[in-house]
């Protein structure tokens, strides 16, 4: 252990006397600030007088000093590793083990310290001492938990409140909810449909309107969801709740239970006996390390300190480093030590107050080489650990005396035993003032056109990371005129070109002015490691706390990265987190498994282990033994993950189900525990509105791995649930980090959404209109996420220090950024992403990629497994559907809706039934089943199939004459082949008769054609215009065909009348095969003045190479502007 003291008689010989000094609350060096680099700075070798005071605006100093601060620093080592208190629990800061802790008590503190023992660290009432900063985070803990006693009902409530999420009213009102309650009151359940606007509070009323119960006493009632412990919140609408909303959308019955308040279990709660008045404490452990050994300092030489000074992730000044030194050692421990004074190069006057010292330890490794002279060896200088802390105290007051730093180590291999001493002169104090905002203040409400039109283009970058010096400045200098309406307020104020005093008077007077609370979740802004000022920070954390908890749990990930970057411990983020956490079971649940996984990030554990145990010691004993049991399942799954994955292909399922054994002789052995995510919901069946909830999701998933880069995507890491719902897993590779294959992506395709996809949203091509939907579902939803870049990128730069390996750049931004194209206007953004779509659709690496993965699948699977048709919903079988006796194609017809092609007419008899049923499959179902089937059987003899002829060697009715007798012949003896073939799965899933099959008692003419009555054509258009720019905005056409009735290969051609020269023409891309095209592309016109535009006329054609499909003549006189509306085709132009 290292230690550092320039008066070694305050430490004793024995660890009892160390400890009771205890730890400065520290600050590892930011993973955004600068790497430490090898200084090369000179220090300063004079040692000049104690500085004289004077009062400035930022600090004292003496005004004749032109030198810096003196630190005077002496380390030396203290104490073997082996002799650390260590905790034998793998599970952080339980009270029952053998740990550090630090107590808070005021009257002890009163009294003087008190000795230590059981390894607990007190805080002693010492002037510098290094427990000051502890002892006023405990002070705080304190407060809280005053704040909510375990009495108030509705702070610390013991069940999990509904999520709600405000609803519009008219999407409410549209809308009802069956629900099914539950009381005592009555004896039988009550079944009703609920309007979804109704509140809790109103069905409550109207459930208990028949009793004899006063108003006062229904107000005591609440709902709870049976089989789950949420219950919903009274003030808020039914179709609020998250959880109602998904039992809908999963179609489950909704099951609510009617329960008095007194009744209610509170299992969580504190309680006021074993909680409110049990002692202060919360407990630190260090946990044992194991695997691989660690390394010993007494392994390195010439060990130096190197000091610099940074704020808001930049240096203030160059770093200086110590001499290099030896380790001096004895039979008690290891010390190293320097007793030298540094000056660093920077005027105290000059020093912000959220200043941070970074202390790095170096030394040169000695090992031998490997050559024939062993004698001979080689020096490596490494970085063995560091830290950082506040140069000034919570009462702004600069560091005086001696302080005690942990050294975090630089890697795992390093020494973690190791703690810095230092020393600041203790002669005087130097105090902070904070300017006050300036009142000078002019607001400009015009600036020159320029300016105006380059600062709205700076804002469109919506990140500090991505804006120019220049562009800065230019932001600084025109702050008079930026205001909430026209400037995001992070890029403002971290445009500001110091630190100084002039510079944070300016920023104060900016805040003091602007309209934060329009937008509370744009000051996650200034939660950035750009910002340390704690004036801007508080600001930023009194909005934040107005957005309710419910919210609060989509940016818990962000906030908890940000106390990172908080000056202290004791901070209004970390008040506000813990008050959250209180006051609301859900936000503890997740803020615990947050800092749980922050604990592994080496740079921050100090800070994170505090506040975890800050989050235990204010949630109280049932819920520290209910994360217990979480933590023990959670590494039990873990276990059994890793069993299964390093076990043979062909034993997993053993072994799967040995393990689950144990799994049941867990939950045996605690009954109940809950998981940190969602609780599953079961699913019954196959929901009837399985293509819709495809769609959506689908839509949904495009967008999502599209912004987000995510890739690796492929047929296994893409799941679909009974009920339509898609989903994603595995999400290794994101933000475009794509794996390679020798110099080239593997993922090529903006986004996963193939021709299966394609043909489950069009039931097979026969709903080509609901493709159009899945587009602008899809376009729409991109454009809702781009009216977002500004909190998407203050979410993920807050990111930047989690430590995920694909976000730790500034490129990282970027690339998100590109992808939203906040540039772009909504109709520009809906026609890219739309080709987009396009590029997806049509990109053969996805196809060969799932090709790939779906032989992977059938070679794992084994022979059992038969693989299913893509047409079929479902598997059918013998045992499902009866015996075939007889099937005969008896003829075929060509079908006008999509897609157009032509069908079989096939007849099915089934031993036992009286009528025969009659199916409809086109020749590509007919090349499915047998494709399969040769997969399936490949050793079996099958009947030979006619596959497809040349081109041009029969016209399209005469090939299909041709098919039907030959697809005859092909059933026949497909049914007389042998049993497993001819009564397999996929024969009779192929011949099942489903919803869209027509049942006929009559045989169809053998040549007959069915040409249906055609439905209108029409297509749908957005036009607007601004400053002279006329945009015609050509989104889909639907319902065209070409005379023989077949599919067209269509594109739209428009004029802008009257043009007697024909000069006007602008025409889309083709889209081959659709009689539903899908275009999204913008037309342009400029130089169209407004007078203009009510004279002209839009001629709108649509063609399939030179035949005339539709054509429409649009006044704009008549349309209204950006208003996207369908316009019915005529057969001829105008």
């Amino acid at each position: 252990m290292m230690s550092l003291n320039s008066e070694p008689e305050y430490v004793g010989t024995g660890y009892q006397e160390m400890s009771a000094l205890g730890f400065q609350d520290v600050i590892p060096v930011s993973s955004n600030s600068l790497s430490p680099s090898y200084p090369t700075s000179k220090m300063d070798a004079s040692r000049k007088s104690e500085h004289q005071l004077w009062q400035t605006g930022l600090a004292a100093v003496d005004s004749n000093s032109q030198h810096s601060p003196l630190i005077p620093i002496d380390v030396w080592t203290k104490l073997p590793a082996s002799d650390i208190p260590t905790s034998d629990h793998e599970v952080l800061f339980q009270t029952y083990n053998n740990n550090f802790s630090a107590t808070y008590n005021p009257e002890e503190l009163n009294r003087g310290s008190l000795p230590p023992k059981d390894h607990e660290l007190k805080l002693v009432d010492k002037p510098g001492g290094s427990n000051e900063e502890v002892a006023a985070f405990c002070n705080l803990l304190h407060v809280l938990r005053a704040k909510y006693p375990s009495s108030a009902m509705q702070s610390d409530y013991g069940l999990i409140r509904s999520v709600v999420t405000v609803l519009p009213d008219e999407l409410l009102r549209i809308w009802h909810i069956p629900v099914m309650i539950v009381t005592d009151i009555f004896p039988e359940p009550i079944q009703t449909s609920v309007h979804a606007g109704y509140t809790v509070e109103e069905l409550i009323q109207t459930i208990l309107s028949d009793t004899q119960q006063s108003i006062e006493a229904r107000n005591d009632y609440v709902l709870k969801l049976c089989g789950s412990e949420e219950i919903l919140r009274n003030p808020c609408t039914l179709g609020s709740h998250e959880s109602l909303r998904h039992y809908l959308k999963l179609g489950t019955d909704i099951k609510l239970r009617l329960l008095r308040h007194n009744d209610l279990q509170r299992m969580l709660a504190r309680t006021q006996e074993g909680d409110d008045q049990s002692p202060f404490t919360f407990h630190r452990t260090v946990p044992k390390e194991s695997g691989a050994s660690k390394v010993s300092i007494s392994s390195y030489e010439n060990l130096f300190v190197s000091c610099s000074l940074t704020y808001g992730a930049k240096e203030l000044c160059q770093p200086v480093k110590t001499e290099e030194i030896s380790i001096t050692r004895s039979p008690l421990f290891i010390l190293a030590r320097w007793n030298q004074r540094i000056h660093m190069p920077i005027e105290i006057a000059q020093l912000p107050c959220e200043t941070i010292l970074s202390l790095t330890l170096y030394g040169d490794r000695t090992t031998t080489g490997s050559y024939i002279d062993s004698s001979r060896h080689s020096r490596n200088a490494d970085c063995l650990a560091s830290v950082s802390m506040p140069l000034f105290s919570s009462k702004l007051v600069l560091a005086h005396d001696t302080k005690l730093l942990r050294l975090v180590p630089a890697n795992a291999s390093q020494p973690d035993s190791l703690i810095l001493q230092i020393n600041f002169p203790a002669s005087f104090l130097v105090t902070f003032s904070r300017p006050a905002p300036a009142n000078h203040w002019q607001y400009f409400t015009d600036i020159d056109e320029m300016s105006r039109k380059q600062i709205a283009n700076i804002q469109q970058k919506h990140s500090l990371l991505l804006i120019e010096e220049g562009e800065k400045n230019l932001l600084w200098t025109k702050r008079s005129f930026c205001n909430s309406s026209n400037c995001f307020l992070p890029l403002l104020l971290g445009s500001a070109p110091s630190c100084g005093s002039e510079s944070l008077s300016e920023s104060y007077a900016v805040l003091r002015r602007w309209n934060i609370s329009a937008n509370p979740l744009e000051s996650l802004g200034l939660l950035l490691s750009s910002f340390s000022d704690q004036e801007i920070r508080q600001a930023a954390v009194q909005q934040i706390g107005s957005i309710p908890d419910d919210e609060l749990l989509d940016y818990l990930p962000q906030l908890v990265q940000a106390v990172k970057f908080e000056w202290h411990l004791n901070s209004p983020l970390v008040e506000l987190l813990l008050d959250c956490s209180i006051r609301n079971i859900q936000v503890a649940h997740h803020l615990y498994w947050l800092l749980k996984d922050g604990l592994a990030d080496f740079q921050y554990k100090d800070r994170y282990s505090q506040l975890l145990a800050a989050v235990l010691c204010c949630s109280g004993q049932a819920m520290r033994e209910e994360f217990d049991k979480e933590t023990k399942l959670i590494d039990k799954l873990a276990e059994v993950a890793q069993k299964v994955w390093a076990m043979d292909q062909s034993k997993r399922s053993t072994l799967l189900v040995k393990e689950i054994e144990e799994l049941d002789k867990f939950f045996y052995k605690e009954h109940v525990c809950r998981l940190p995510l969602n609780p599953v919901f079961a699913v019954k069946g196959i929901d009837a509105n399985a293509v819709e909830n495809f769609v959506n999701s689908c839509a949904g998933w495009c967008v999502a791995t599209f912004v987000l880069g995510i890739c690796d995507r492929h047929n296994d890491n893409i799941m679909l649930k009974t009920t339509g719902h898609m989903f994603h897993i595995d999400f290794g590779k994101i933000l475009g980090h794509a794996q390679m294959i020798g110099s080239m992506k593997r993922d090529r395709a903006p986004f996963i959404f193939t021709s299966e996809m394609e043909h489950f949203i069009t039931e097979g091509g026969k709903d080509g209109a609901r493709f159009q939907m899945f587009v602008d579902l899809s376009c729409r939803a991109y454009n809702i996420i781009r009216q977002h870049t500004q909190l998407l990128m203050n979410l993920l730069e807050l990111m930047l220090s989690a430590g995920l390996p694909e976000l730790a750049e500034v490129q990282d931004l970027k690339y998100v950024y590109n992808n939203l194209r906040p540039k772009d206007s909504d109709a520009q953004a809906t026609s890219y992403f739309t080709s987009l779509i396009k590029e997806s659709l049509r990109s053969l690496p996805v196809k060969i990629n799932f090709v790939a993965h779906i032989l992977a699948q059938m070679k794992l699977v084994g022979p059992d497994v038969q693989p299913s048709l893509t047409f079929a919903p479902e598997k059918y079988t013998l045992e499902t559907d009866g015996l075939i006796s007889c099937v005969a194609v008896c003829g075929y017809e060509k079908k006008i809706v999509p897609p157009k092609d032509y069908f079989y007419k096939i007849q099915v008899e089934r031993a036992g039934q009286s009528q025969a049923s009659f199916i409809e499959r086109n020749f590509n179902q007919f090349v499915e089943l047998n494709k399969q089937l040769h997969c399936c059987f490949p050793a079996s003899e099958l009947p030979r199939f006619p596959y497809k002829p040349l081109m041009g060697l029969f016209k399209e009715r005469e090939l299909a004459r041709k098919r039907k007798d030959e697809l005859n012949m092909y059933v026949k003896y497909l049914l007389n082949s042998s049993p497993p073939v001819a009564k397999s799965d996929l024969v009779y899933t192929f011949f099942h008769c489903f919803p869209n099959d027509e049942r006929a008692s009559g045989l169809p003419s053998p040549e007959a054609v069915s040409h249906t009555g055609k439905l209108s054509a029409s297509t749908q258009l957005c036009i607007s215009w601004e400053s002279g720019k006329l945009s015609v905005m050509v989104k889909h056409v639907k319902n065209i065909f070409l005379p023989d009735g077949s599919t067209p290969d269509a594109y739209v051609k428009i004029y802008l009348l009257p043009d007697a020269e024909r000069r006007t023409k602008r025409k889309t891309k083709v889209v081959p095969k659709s009689s539903n095209p899908t275009y999204n592309e913008i037309l342009e016109y400029v130089g169209i003045s407004d007078i203009d535009l009510s004279s002209r006329v839009i001629q709108l054609s649509v063609w399939s190479r030179q035949t005339l499909l539709g054509a429409v003549n649009i006044p704009l006189r008549t349309v209204k502007l950006d208003e996207e509306k369908w316009y019915r085709l005529g057969n001829s132009l105008v």
